[in-house]
C-alpha cells in the first residue's frame, strides 16, 4: 500500500498488525520504512530501534536504523549500526560504508579509509567505496595512494565529478 503512496491505508494495517503481534521486528521495521519516507524521522527512529530490540539480527532493520541515523547527524549511532552490521553480516560491504560515513562525518579519516578499504574486500566494482577511500587519504596527507584509489574510481566511473574533482587536487599537491 506505501507502494501506492496509500500512506495512511499503509499505516492503518501496519499499525494493527503491530497491534496483534508487537514482538514481530519486521511490522516495526516496514512502519518505520514508511514514516522515514513520509519524513516523520523521530517516529522512524522509535520503530527501527524497536526492530532492532526486538530481533537484533534483523539486518535490514540495522541498515534502516544507521541510514536514518547518518541523515539525522546521529554519527554515534549511526557508528554502532554500522558495527552490528558487520557482525551480522561481516561479508558485506554494507556496515562497513556505514560505519566509514560515520566515521567521516565524525572527523576521523584514517579510520573512515580503512572501513571503506573493508567495504572494497566485498565489492571491487562499487566506485563510491573507491573515491570515499581515496578522498580520505586526501585528508591524510597521503596523496599517491589516494591517486591510486581515485583513478580505480574513474576507471568505473569516468565522468565522476567530486572524483576528477580531487583527482586533480591530488595532481596539484603532487606537483604534475
Amino acid at each position: 500500500l506505501a507502494r501506492l503512496k496509500r500512506i495512511p491505508e499503509s499505516l492503518q494495517c501496519l499499525d494493527k498488525a503491530i497491534e496483534a503481534r508487537p514482538d514481530r521486528a519486521d511490522n516495526w521495521r516496514i512502519k518505520g520504512q514508511v514514516l522515514a519516507a513520509t519524513g516523520r524521522s523521530e517516529a522512524a527512529l522509535h520503530c527501527f530501534r524497536t526492530a532492532v530490540r526486538l530481533d537484533p539480527e534483523d539486518f535490514d532493520a540495522w541498515k534502516d536504523l544507521g541510514r536514518l541515523c547518518g541523515i539525522l547527524g546521529k554519527f554515534d549511532e549511526a557508528l554502532r549500526c554500522g558495527d552490528r552490521i558487520i557482525q551480522i553480516v561481516p561479508h558485506r560491504a554494507d556496515g562497513f560504508k556505514m560505519k566509514g560515513l560515520a566515521l567521516e562525518r565524525l572527523g576521523q579519516p584514517r579510520e573512515a579509509a580503512r572501513c571503506y578499504e573493508n567495504a572494497l574486500k566485498s565489492q571491487l566494482d562499487d566506485p563510491i567505496a573507491w573515491y570515499s577511500v581515496g578522498a580520505m587519504l586526501c585528508q591524510c596527507g597521503e596523496a599517491e595512494r589516494a591517486l591510486e584509489f581515485l583513478d580505480q574510481c574513474l576507471k568505473l566511473k569516468p565522468d565522476y565529478q567530486m572524483a576528477l574533482a580531487n583527482r586533480g587536487g591530488v595532481l596539484i599537491t603532487l606537483g604534475r
